[in-house]
């Protein structure tokens, strides 16, 4: 799940939900980049949902800058969610407010591009580790058989905080119309990964079409149970 302000001058660490509540491949791991929970379906619901519910996280930014105010949550209307009156009980100065369904799609900021080139730049982190592996067919399985989820948190967290802030910005632009959009330059690095998977052996025929088919496989992908 991401989460972030117009001016990306607080985005969140992403909540990463796994199966396992100790996978093997934390071992030794003090502190990961992204807040990992864990569900037995990899779904979020609204337990997750209020375990992450950013108050805390929000106050110490705030405190830190020694800002004050209100603060305003702005949510799909997904069923995982909990009540609002619920969340909006927890602390006078924050406040959540639900886009209504028939809109969400159009209007939610993390809907505008954010979460498709997030994923885009996570695949092609995905794709240069492969590359760095022994190149021949036999590899590109043994890869995807060890990928695990300390790896996919660690280039999860580098694409999110490699996601450009014009990015951000420009995907308030429908629910904050005062807000001045720019040109987003960037070309969802399609060029660069065709090229990249063109390198992996067996791969050397797929054009750009397969590429964005790829890239598009998971658009309509949720990760919560309706």
């Amino acid at each position: 799940m991401v989460c972030a302000n117009a001016s990306r001058t607080h985005s969140l660490p992403l909540l990463a939900i796994g199966k396992s509540k100790k996978p093997r491949c934390f071992r030794n791991v003090s502190c990961l980049p992204t807040l990992d929970k864990a569900q037995k379906s990899a779904w979020r619901n609204s337990a997750l949902f209020s375990e992450w519910y950013f108050i805390p996280n929000v106050k110490k930014l705030r405190e830190r800058e020694g800002k004050t105010g209100k603060v305003l949550l702005i949510l799909d209307n997904a069923r995982c969610h909990p009540p609002v009156d619920i969340l909006n009980a927890i602390d006078d100065d924050f406040s959540v407010m639900y886009l209504p369904p028939n809109v969400t799609a159009l209007v939610q900021p993390m809907d505008q591009g954010v979460i498709e080139k997030l994923k885009r730049i996570y695949k092609k982190q995905v794709l240069r580790r492969l590359l760095l592996a022994e190149n021949d067919e036999e590899s590109v399985a043994a890869f995807a058989e060890k990928l695990n989820m300390k790896d996919t948190c660690y280039m999860l967290d580098e694409a999110w905080d490699s996601l450009e802030r014009q990015s951000l910005k420009n995907a308030w632009n429908k629910l904050w119309l005062d807000l001045e959009g720019e040109k987003d330059f960037n070309n969802d690095h399609m060029e660069e990964i065709t090229d990249l998977v063109q390198s992996i052996p067996g791969f050397q025929e797929c054009d750009e079409e397969d590429v964005e088919t790829w890239m598009a496989c998971d658009a309509k992908y949720m990760d919560f149970k309706c």
